[in-house]
């Protein structure tokens, strides 16, 4: 249940009740309102007992490409312009991977191809690439990478930023952000401005004090800012999650022309004439949700915007290895194996595939589990990791 309250010339206070406690949230600026960007729900997770369901990210919530899309041109217009050399942009993983790659799309559109390049953080080692390793520690799957790009002028460009953008759904404490930017600075001390961009900062004002001493300027970038608390509540018991991080061997074989942990400092292009060929055997009258799987999620969002555009009703999304209770805004979850081989469960939640087409994209080799989530969700396979 949520409760919105406001007091004149005071911020706007809303309280969420959940099942495992009590969210209150304090919103101080609104460009968008809170209702468009995002829901509440509980984790599955003792050390954070809350969740902002993002209606603009295409994670936990079926979300439309022309909001996405809005929401990566704001967040961009709102960032300043290129220094002398290219601004680097950081999407988070898993659930940024897409946000960051398409305000960091944006943001080339905005200030011309050479004014930045852009490196997803991921969960997954890459055998033989050099690692910033740091810590998400809130999350049920805390270790974190940020490989360094290994073709010559993205490596260039990657350690010698004056400019970071780092991107991320939410702010909660902004200690992840902080983690990493003390990576970062063991190869780039030089960095000059960090943006902390996101679609909502609940950091509070204290917190973002805080951060004014970490660089020598410091530019929050949100479409809605704001303070959280949340109380647990005593008596509430689940059974403990499944774990949500193993041990992975090289990676190496998910890492193609569409994955950006390697880096990319150009704007995604979907391959060859697969536009086309959906376009001419899909029925118009016919709703599509597209998937993606994992981190793997801006290629998701590049098709589903592509058949948006042909007046199609698409909606994207992803799947997630979150844990998330049934309450509030998680109204519905599937279950399915992990494609990557790490032997742990991922989840897809506020989806109903029957009737709609259902496309998957996935970057990973074919293989049983993929098979098995294509056969549950009546879904086409869009391989990205095989298609020339």
């Amino acid at each position: 249940m949520v409760k919105a309250t406001a007091v004149l010339n005071s911020p706007l206070r809303h309280e969420v009740l959940l099942p495992n406690g009590r969210l209150q949230v304090e919103v101080d600026r609104a460009d968008w309102p809170l209702q468009r960007l995002c829901g509440f729900a509980a984790r599955h997770n003792p050390r954070r007992g809350f969740l902002f369901v993002s209606k603009v990210l295409g994670k936990h919530w079926p979300s439309a490409p022309s909001e996405m899309a809005a929401a990566h041109e704001t967040l961009a217009a709102r960032l300043p312009g290129p220094g002398p050399r290219p601004a680097l942009f950081v999407g988070m993983a898993e659930t940024a991977t897409g946000l960051g790659q398409g305000v960091f799309e944006a943001y080339l559109a905005q200030h011309g191809q050479d004014s930045a390049v852009y490196v997803q953080t991921t969960r997954y080692p890459l055998s033989g690439a050099q690692t910033l390793n740091f810590e998400e520690r809130h999350s049920h799957a805390q270790s974190l990478r940020l490989h360094w790009p290994e073709e010559a002028e993205l490596r260039e460009a990657f350690a010698n930023a004056s400019m970071l953008a780092l991107v991320d759904d939410e702010l909660s404490t902004g200690q992840t952000f902080r983690s990493l930017l003390a990576a970062y600075r063991s190869i780039n001390p030089r960095v000059q401005r960090v943006c902390l961009v996101s679609l909502t900062d609940f950091m509070g004002h204290e917190a973002r004090a805080h951060w004014r001493g970490e660089a020598a300027q410091v530019d929050f970038i949100s479409l809605l800012s704001g303070a959280v608390t949340f109380e647990p509540d005593p008596h509430f018991r689940a059974e403990p999650a499944a774990p949500a991080q193993a041990q992975v061997a090289c990676r190496r074989d998910h890492v193609g022309p569409f994955s950006a942990r390697l880096g990319t400092a150009q704007a995604l292009r979907l391959p060859g004439d697969l536009l086309e060929r959906l376009n001419t055997r899909l029925p118009m009258d016919r709703p599509v949700l597209v998937l993606g799987t994992g981190e793997f999620m801006h290629p998701a969002f590049c098709l589903a915007r592509g058949l948006a555009l042909q007046g199609r009703d698409v909606r994207v999304q992803s799947t997630t290895r979150s844990p998330i209770l049934l309450a509030a805004d998680i109204q519905q979850r599937w279950t399915f194996q992990d494609p990557y081989g790490e032997g742990i469960p991922n989840y897809l939640y506020n989806v109903k595939p029957q009737g709609q087409t259902v496309l998957l994209c996935c970057e990973t080799p074919l293989s049983r589990a993929l098979a098995d989530t294509v056969q549950q969700l009546g879904a086409e396979l869009i391989p990205f990791g095989v298609i020339p």
